[in-house]
C-alpha cells in the first residue's frame, strides 16, 4: 500500500532516504545537460531552511519501505514579496517503483499544501523526461519559463 508523509531534511540526509538521495545524484549526473559534477549537498542550507519553515520535505512509502521523496521550498516571490511560492528542489522515485503512482502522490501532496496556504507552485523538471511529460498532462499547469544552462568552462 502507497502512503505519503511529511519528513524532514534529516531524512534526506541520514535517514531512510538517503539512499534514495544519492541514487537521485547518480541517475541526474547521467543527464548530460544537468551539470552536476559531484554530490556534496549543503546540509546547513536545509537545516537553515527547515528552521525557519521555509522546507517542506514529503516521503512515499510503499508496503513501509521509503520509495521516493519530495523536497519543496517556501519563499516570497523574489519581485513580489507578498506572493509566497513552493519550489520544488527534488522529485525522486526509485525506479523499481516509478508507475506506481508513488511520484503522483508525492505531486498531489505539494499541491495539497500548497493550496491550505495559498502558494504558487513552481516545478522545475528536467525537460524530456517522464516527469516533464506529467506536468504537461497536468490540467493545472502552465509552461512559466524556461531554462538554459550553460556549464562551467572547467581550466
Amino acid at each position: 500500500m502507497l502512503e505519503v508523509e511529511l519528513g524532514s531534511y534529516e531524512d534526506i540526509q541520514s535517514g531512510e532516504a538517503a539512499s534514495l538521495f544519492v541514487d537521485h545524484f547518480c541517475e541526474v549526473r547521467e543527464h548530460s545537460d544537468v551539470g552536476l559534477v559531484k554530490c556534496d549537498p549543503s546540509w546547513p542550507y536545509y537545516k537553515n531552511l527547515q528552521d525557519a519553515d521555509a522546507l517542506r520535505v514529503w516521503l512515499a512509502r510503499y508496503d513501509g519501505e521509503v520509495v521516493g521523496y519530495c523536497v519543496m521550498v517556501l519563499l516570497p516571490h523574489p519581485h513580489s514579496q507578498m506572493q509566497e511560492m513552493m519550489w520544488s528542489d527534488s522529485l525522486y522515485v526509485a525506479p523499481r517503483k516509478r508507475s506506481t503512482g508513488a511520484g503522483l502522490a508525492l505531486i498531489a501532496a505539494a499541491e495539497q499544501e500548497a493550496d491550505e496556504f495559498g502558494f504558487n507552485i513552481l516545478w522545475s523538471v528536467p525537460a524530456c523526461t517522464a516527469v516533464d511529460a506529467i506536468m504537461a498532462r497536468r490540467k493545472t499547469y502552465r509552461p512559466a519559463m524556461s531554462m538554459y544552462l550553460r556549464k562551467a568552462q572547467w581550466q
